[in-house]
This record gives C-alpha cells, sequence and structure tokens, in this order.
C-alpha cells in the first residue's frame, strides 16, 4: 500500500524544519543542535512507522490469504462430510440399524469376531410364492413383494428387531443382539412383532385385490428362542454380520411347518411369552438333525386383544367364572400373605370333582386338557370343556377349568387364564 498520502503532514513538517534551519539565524549554537536532532529522530520515527505500516500490510495480505485457504478447506471438509453422509445413508440401508449404530458409534469392531448368545429368532416367508410369481409379470411382482418387504421391516424395525438378511420373500430377523432387553422381553417383542406382521398383511391383502391381485400374499411364520454363535462372518475382504447354530435351523423348521398365515412357536418361547400371549398346543414336530420331537405352539393373539378379536362374550357368564376364580384365588392369597409367600395351589381332588381334565392338568400329566361332548357321553365323571395350567413363578400353581361347549370354553378358559395370573402379580406387589 502506497504511504505517500497517509504521510503527507509528517512530510510536510520535515520539510518545514529542513527550511527552517536553512534559513533562521540561530544565535545559540546549542539550540540549533538540539533541533537539529529532534528533527532527526523525528525523520526515524516516520521512517520506521512506514515500515512497520509495509509490514502490517504484507502480514494483513498473508492474513486474508490464510483466512481465504481456510475457507476453501472448510469448504472442502463440508463437502466431503455431505459425501459421506449421503454414502453413510446409503450403506446403512445394507445394515439394521443396531448394527449400523453400533459401528459407526465405535461399540463395535469390524472385525471377524463372533459371541455365544441367547437370542430369539425370527423366520417369514410367503406362502405359495413361487406359484405367485408364474402367474404375475415381474414387474407386479417387484412391486408388490418391495412394498411386503417394506411394510413388514418398518414393523421389524418398530419392534427393535436386528433384520438379518431377506432371501427372496423370506427374512430372517432375530432379537437379543447387539442391544438387548433381556431374553424374555425379547421374546415377546418377537411375538408381538410378528402378530403386527399378521394383522397388517390382512389389511394389505385388502388393498391387493383391489389392485387387481387374485390372491394376495399370505405368510406363515417360525419363533424359537435359543442359544446360537453372533457375530461377522467371512473373509477379511468381505464379511457378514449374522447368527449360525441349530437354534436358527429349529426356527426355519417352525416357519416350515406353520400354516398358512399362522404363527408358529417352540416350547423355549412359549415359556417366555404365555403370560401376554394366547397360544395353543400344535403338537410336536419332528426336526431333522435332532433326535427328539420339538414341542410347538400355535400363536393365537396378545390376551389384551381377544375380546375385540374374538366373538362377542356373554359378560355375565364370565363375570361368574371371574368371582369364583377371585374368591378362590383371595383365599389362597390371604392364607400365604401370612406367611410371607405368594404361590397359589388347587387340591388335586377338588379339581377333579369339577373336570377331571384339571387333575391331569395339575398333576403335569397335561398340557393342556380338552374334552369334546363326545368325550364326556363315553367317560364318567368328565365334562365338555377344557382345563388351563396357571404357571407363577415358574410354577404350575394353580388350574382354570370351563365346563361349555368346546369353543365356548376355549375362549372364556384363555381370557379366565390370564385374569389369574394377573391377579397373582397385583397381589405379590401388595405383599
Amino acid at each position: 500500500m502506497a504511504d505517500s498520502s497517509l504521510f503527507a503532514k509528517e512530510e510536510a513538517v520535515i520539510e518545514a524544519g529542513r527550511n527552517l534551519l536553512g534559513n533562521s539565524q540561530q544565535r545559540d549554537a546549542e539550540d540549533r543542535e538540539a533541533f537539529e536532532s529532534l528533527l532527526t529522530d523525528y525523520q526515524k520515527l516516520l521512517k520506521t512507522t512506514r515500515r512497520l505500516m509495509r509490514l502490517s500490510d504484507r502480514n494483513e495480505r498473508k492474513l486474508n490469504d490464510m483466512a481465504e485457504e481456510q475457507r476453501q478447506a472448510a469448504d472442502e471438509i463440508s463437502r466431503k462430510n455431505k459425501e459421506l453422509e449421503t454414502l453413510s445413508n446409503k450403506l446403512a440401508k445394507y445394515l439394521s440399524p443396531q448394527v449400523y449404530s453400533s459401528i459407526f458409534e465405535g461399540k463395535q469392531e469390524v472385525a471377524l469376531d463372533s459371541k455365544r448368545k441367547k437370542l430369539t429368532i425370527f423366520f417369514s416367508d410367503i406362502v405359495g410364492f413361487t406359484e405367485t410369481t408364474d402367474k404375475m409379470e415381474s414387474e407386479d411382482l417387484t412391486q408388490l413383494l418391495n412394498q411386503y418387504l417394506t411394510e413388514m421391516s418398518q414393523i421389524a424395525f418398530d419392534h427393535g428387531a436386528t433384520i438379518d438378511k431377506y432371501i427372496g420373500d423370506a427374512i430372517m430377523i432375530f432379537f437379543g443382539d447387539p442391544e438387548s432387553r433381556g431374553v424374555k422381553e425379547d421374546a415377546l417383542a418377537c411375538v408381538s412383532m410378528a402378530i403386527a406382521m399378521r394383522e397388517r398383511i390382512k389389511e394389505l391383502a385388502v388393498s391387493w385385490r383391489h389392485a387387481g391381485f387374485e390372491k394376495p400374499l399370505t405368510c406363515r411364520i417360525g419363533i424359537h428362542t435359543g442359544y446360537c454363535t453372533v457375530g461377522n462372518f467371512g473373509s477379511e475382504d468381505r464379511m457378514d454380520y449374522t447368527i449360525i447354530g441349530g437354534s436358527v435351523n429349529l426356527a426355519s423348521r417352525l416357519e416350515h411347518e406353520a400354516s398358512h398365515g399362522g404363527i408358529l412357536i417352540s416350547y423355549e418361547t412359549y415359556a417366555h411369552v404365555k403370560e401376554d400371549i394366547n397360544c395353543e398346543p400344535a403338537g410336536q414336530i419332528q426336526v431333522k438333525g435332532l433326535a427328539y420331537p420339538i414341542t410347538s405352539y400355535r400363536v393365537v393373539d396378545r390376551y389384551e386383544s381377544l375380546s375385540a378379536n374374538e366373538q362377542p362374550l356373554d359378560l355375565e357368564l364370565l363375570q361368574e367364572i371371574c368371582e369364583q376364580l377371585a374368591a378362590e384365588i383371595d383365599a389362597i392369597v390371604s392364607i400365604l400373605a401370612q406367611r410371607g409367600e405368594i404361590v397359589a395351589s388347587s387340591k388335586r381332588q377338588r379339581i377333579g370333582e369339577f373336570h377331571e381334565g384339571g387333575a391331569k392338568v395339575m398333576a403335569g400329566e397335561a398340557e393342556i386338557y380338552e374334552a369334546t361332548a363326545d368325550d364326556a357321553a363315553r367317560s364318567k365323571g368328565v365334562m365338555e370343556g377344557i382345563a388351563l395350567p396357571i404357571e407363577f413363578d415358574d410354577e404350575r400353581v394353580f388350574c382354570v377349568a370351563v365346563a361349555a361347549p368346546l369353543d365356548v370354553a376355549r375362549q372364556y378358559g384363555r381370557i379366565a387364564q390370564y385374569w389369574v395370573v394377573s391377579h397373582l402379580k397385583e397381589a405379590k406387589k401388595r405383599t
């Protein structure tokens, strides 16, 4: 920056001083010498100031250059971050949200590693998918399948599931890793998710029919709770986060054995969800590779949803059943509360007087006892109806027996069973 105009006044003062020294007749040599010294110092000061100004200008230019470089670097970093964010969002679509978060938050190493853990495994597939593909154009099939998988995946995410993979029309899901709420809660979340999926498919079936699909999709589901090996499998260059083990094969086998639109679970899963989910025995299945048969259960619905989904109830009859049960349990609770215990019990002979099947249930001879009208006609002391066990604190402590036509007895029995367990839980809290 030119400084001639900036220091014009200072230059004029120096010039005036020089003229004064050249033209004036100083009487005192000492004064003249002091004036010359002052003028010289003033000139040095002006020279130093100019040098500092030039240095300041150079520094200012450097700072401006550095600021521009910094701005360009910030723009480049911002652009790279946006590119990385876009890439991360794309990669996230190939991973379950829990796995994605655990990797990017540093909770999990991207290395070949595995561990043993108790998980609840879910398998589902579309019934008759091969036949469906033969009857549909590829564009329609793609749209239908993508809608189905999108809807099911959203329900899975809502319940905290880890989606392992899509295998064509099949979905493999597990609960318990990388995040777990406990084995019982994981199992309950999985079965609740399966029920929600089943209900959503029923809703989608209506829109699919309106869209011109003659046979809307239905699915079957299998669920098992057991130990698996979970982690990264593959090679250093290409790995997959998945689960392996006999429990995975068993869940897949249960799915193949499930009925159209059905949910089939193992006893291991049933044991964790029976207090909240209405299930019916579905018999035993023989699984390849296992020497013993597997006990299975068919999921009906959540107990809290029964009254809404089943046929209208006879509220007077239900109230009568509940009042009888309440009197029975209150008597038990009042006695055991004095002893500091809450464990209900039932005398085998008394139950047998009302419903012979109850005695077998309490003795552990039957998981659920059902007697038809024909059974009652053939056997003395047998009444048509159902007997259901009440398990509390991992013990079989009571029995619900409803003598009525079998289809009605099943409905009231399940609701009464749920009511009894709820009553015992509340009693335990009070004591």
